[in-house]
């Protein structure tokens, strides 16, 4: 017993042996002032919800309607419509128009740009050459027999203002066509019914009848279609080119390609001719011309 408390004494007395006491200081770590505002006003803010949501809860239970609470649902065909093209709302299907050939309202478009009064034998080579041909290219002098041979020659007018002339030729040839009244001179090929005076700016009837037709042989011209598409009015037509100095047709503007010199076989051998595409639009309610062109069929 004795040394079992001497050994315990023995270390107690030791210096060795003695326990070290240390002071520990806990430093506390202050919390800044903006962290804590911001703590304090997300406890507010959840207490506001939170009451709110009971207001709202005690409604409806009081008031018996069915509580319920929906989340909001995104559509994604959003994202689909905005990467997806857009139509053009412009857009439409195009309104085509066959006429039938013996429709008066196309079959004479091209008559009515060849005719003439006098001995023109080859009219229609204004609009059919071996190059594309516009309205704005067509002669004053083959304006001006447009309007009398269509108008003004059945008229019976002894005087025409050059204003009056004017307008009609721009029913055929367009509304930006620029027609300068011109003194065509009387002669048995050209044949015109009105003189122009240009100190008066108007026409006059010629004194002179003048009743000479074509001698010779005429270039000739058959229709084979005519479409419309959207108001452009597109007429094809076969042409055979008689020969200046004789009795032979050609197929070609250059006078090259021999087909025949029967001019009663006329009506078979114009399938032989050239084919030209004459284009018209609709202005006012009439086609007026706007181009021709040799095409390949």
């Amino acid at each position: 017993m004795n040394g079992y408390n001497s050994m315990n004494m023995s270390n107690n007395t030791n210096p060795n042996n003695r326990k070290v006491h240390r002071t520990v200081k806990v430093v506390k770590k202050k919390q800044s002032p903006a962290l804590s505002a911001f703590a304090t006003f997300v406890t507010v803010f959840i207490v506001i919800l939170f009451m709110i949501a009971s207001f709202f809860a005690g409604y409806y239970a009081g008031s018996n309607k069915e509580f319920d609470i929906k989340l909001p649902s995104f559509d994604f065909n959003f994202l689909k419509n905005k990467t997806s093209k857009k139509e053009d709302p412009t857009s439409k299907e195009a309104k085509v128009i066959e006429y039938n050939l013996n429709d008066t309202k196309v079959s004479n478009l091209i008559i009515n740009l060849t005719k003439g009064v006098g001995t023109d034998c080859w009219a229609i080579e204004e609009f059919a050459k071996d190059k594309k041909v516009y309205a704005a290219d067509i002669t004053n002098q083959r304006a001006y027999t447009i309007a009398e041979a269509n108008y003004f020659y059945s008229s019976g007018k002894s005087v025409i203002s050059a204003e009056e002339y004017t307008s009609e030729v721009k029913k055929y040839l367009g509304s930006e066509y620029r027609f300068e009244p011109v003194l065509v001179e009387y002669n048995n090929a050209t044949c015109p019914q009105y003189e122009y005076h240009a100190d008066k700016k108007e026409f006059v009837r010629h004194p002179n009848e003048c009743n000479t037709i074509c001698q010779g042989n005429r270039t000739v011209f058959k229709m084979v279609k005519a479409k419309d598409t959207d108001g452009i009015l597109e007429v094809h037509a076969k042409v055979l080119f008689a020969a200046k100095d004789g009795g032979a047709y050609y197929s070609d503007y250059a006078r090259t390609n021999f087909i025949t010199d029967n001019t009663s076989d006329l009506n078979v051998q114009i399938s032989n001719g050239s084919t030209y595409k004459f284009v018209f639009k609709n202005e006012n309610d009439k086609y007026v011309f706007v181009s021709s062109e040799l095409v390949e069929e």
